[in-house]
């Protein structure tokens, strides 16, 4: 019969990917999000397969689950599951890294230039019956600073975005891959030479993806794994995103960049 599949929350699966687990199990599906612990484990009961996207699943959890054998995320992010625990009881927990790329990078920009032009307010504005420029007078992208935190799939496409409407790129990330390295290059190709910098210790590092390609070439000498391709328990990175994106401006700003304050 295969293994029990529990559809755990509001996941939102094609008809075509719904046939595709039920021929591989007994499909148990679930259309709302659990309201607590109880009700989760409750509906995971016997489950040898959690596929979810909204639910935290944390140590106790998982401990009241003996059959679970893997906990499929629907989504890029897994910070809701706890790894080390799913590894503790030898549960793979597996996720998507490589969706909606285009589409979050595209979002991204278009909020850069929703702030950058004022859009909202002035959208605001014009609705409430007032029809005046004043205050609402925008600025140009070109020739500024966009910090990119993380240069995975979406951070690329967000780079090449930037890079299109003349903007300078300042990347942040934990490792640079090969195929990172790659499209760099190629964004990088007749760009001007500019400063590399790897803060020391901490395996993080930092450069302007409008430097020259030979800058970039120490950092993958010691960065070279590549974390995209498959999440198993006791191998998720763990990124620390506040500290990252502090060190992408702190960068900027000792450039002497006037756009950053």
């Amino acid at each position: 019969m295969g293994p029990r599949i529990v559809i755990l929350d509001e996941v939102e699966l094609s008809d075509d990917q719904l046939r595709r687990l039920e021929g591989l199990g007994r499909l148990v599906r679930h259309t709302t999000n659990p309201t607590g612990e109880s009700e989760i484990v409750r509906r995971l009961d016997s489950a040898e397969v959690a596929i979810l996207g909204w639910t935290a699943l944390g140590r106790q959890i998982l401990s009241q689950l003996p059959g679970l054998r893997l906990i499929a995320v629907w989504a890029t992010g897994y910070d809701y599951v706890d790894v080390a625990a799913a590894n503790d009881h030898g549960i793979t927990v597996t996720n998507v890294p490589a969706y909606a790329e285009r589409a979050v990078a595209e979002l991204t920009i278009g909020l850069v230039l929703a702030l950058a032009r004022r859009i909202v307010p002035a959208d605001r504005s014009v609705r409430d019956g007032h029809f005046s420029w004043r205050g609402f007078q925008g600025t140009e992208l070109a020739g500024k600073v966009l910090g990119v935190v993380g240069v995975g799939d979406t951070g690329r496409e967000v780079a090449r975005l930037g890079v299109c409407l003349g903007m300078e790129v300042l990347s942040h990330a934990r490792t640079l891959a090969r195929e990172a390295m790659h499209d760099l290059r190629q964004l990088n190709a007749g760009r001007p030479a500019a400063q590399y910098e790897e803060p020391a210790g901490d395996g993080l590092h930092a450069g302007r993806l409008a430097s020259a390609p030979d800058a970039l070439e120490p950092a993958q000498a010691r960065h070279g794994r590549d974390d995209r391709v498959e999440y198993c328990p006791g191998q998720m990175p763990r990124v620390r995103a506040p500290d990252a994106a502090s060190r992408v401006f702190a960068w900027a700003k000792r450039s002497g960049d006037p756009c950053v304050s």
